[in-house]
């Protein structure tokens, strides 16, 4: 009850208050919440939110808080809906896997990376179609992946209506229709950011860049060095799962390869075609390196008291964050962007 209470208590607006809160409950509901080290793995990737590299963009007026919020909040119930996949709570499983696509559709209608949620969805439709070319149809599961599809097609509107409301608004005008309404496949996103952006593949690899490129390298790292530490699922799983119920084990076991291809392609997306610096922003929404930057910290705690070593590599991550912030502050205060 005490981490829920802090966590009401967190600085910053209630958006990201409510983000740790399910940030909180979506670790429990991967791991597990029985042992001492299962609830502090999942308290600390909560309170990792709060003191995110996202920094003043989290209490400022900027899309970050809201993305995150809906990202991570979908991610939850994505997480329960597969949790009740038996044959009493089928009812409840669509339920939460149609509102999972929901808020992760208005994720996408916020920031477009947001589409990257769909491949959860994407994931669930292979392994189905997987087990009807395996086993045959069944009720069970022919049901199952009508849903899974109708979630991805409801995701897919989150890029495809706020596309369209502009179709309608610059391409169906009596005045000249802007460039982009004759390509064929109109995107005003894709216009916008190589026409006023100069946002496209390797467009952003120029010499002034590189302080940018600096400025992202840790947390680009520590992205994919995450996405990495999820594959293992053996030692990750029986770290956190030992002498707990062995459902907490095949939580993790489904759930985290799945976050780690988005997580992986979101980082060399933004390596590759964003303003690259953007990423330490981008990275608020997705909870899978809060998991891995607290096992980390765990371990080398638990490292350090047995040892007598000095501060540890994930210390030194999360001081550096805080630090940012601050400066993040500053700047942006003096209206100096940062990111």
């Amino acid at each position: 009850m005490g981490l829920w209470v802090w966590l009401y208590q967190a600085p910053g607006p209630s958006c990201v208050r409510i983000t740790s809160i399910s940030q909180l409950k979506l670790s429990i509901s991967t791991f597990g919440g029985d042992t001492a080290k299962q609830k502090t793995l999942c308290f600390l990737s909560a309170a990792l939110h709060i003191i995110s590299p996202a920094g003043a963009f989290l209490s400022a007026p900027y899309g970050e808080a809201l993305f995150s919020l809906l990202s991570i909040s979908g991610s939850y119930l994505y997480s329960s809906s597969v949790l009740d996949d038996t044959t009493n709570h089928r009812l409840s499983r669509d339920l939460k896997l149609l509102t999972a696509a929901v808020l992760i559709s208005a994720a996408t209608a916020v920031r477009s990376n947001g589409i990257l949620g769909g491949i959860l969805f994407a994931y669930d439709a292979l392994l189905q179609l997987q087990q009807i070319l395996s086993r045959g149809l069944s009720w069970a599961v022919v049901s199952r992946l009508a849903v899974t599809v109708l979630g991805g097609c409801v995701i897919a509107l989150g890029m495809a209506v706020p596309q369209y409301i502009a179709f309608i608004a610059f391409c169906m005008t009596p005045n000249a229709p802007r460039p982009w309404c004759g390509w064929t496949i109109p995107s005003i996103y894709r216009f916008v950011q190589e026409q006023y952006w100069n946002v496209g593949f390797l467009r952003y690899w120029v010499v002034p860049n590189i302080p940018l490129f600096l400025l992202a390298l840790p947390m680009l790292a520590l992205l994919l060095r995450s996405a990495l530490w999820a594959w293992r699922l053996p030692s990750i799983t029986s770290k956190f799962s030992k002498n707990a119920a062995n459902g907490a084990s095949t939580k993790a076991m489904w759930l985290l390869p799945r976050l780690a291809i988005i997580q992986a392609l979101l980082a060399v997306l933004a390596f590759t075609s964003y303003h690259v610096q953007i990423i330490n922003r981008l990275s608020s929404g997705y909870p899978l390196w809060y998991w891995h930057l607290a096992a980390e910290l765990i371990s080398d705690l638990e490292s350090s008291q047995s040892t007598n070593e000095g501060i540890s590599i994930s210390a030194v991550a999360i001081q550096a964050m805080v630090i940012y912030g601050l400066i993040q502050a500053v700047l942006f205060g003096s209206f100096l962007p940062p990111a």
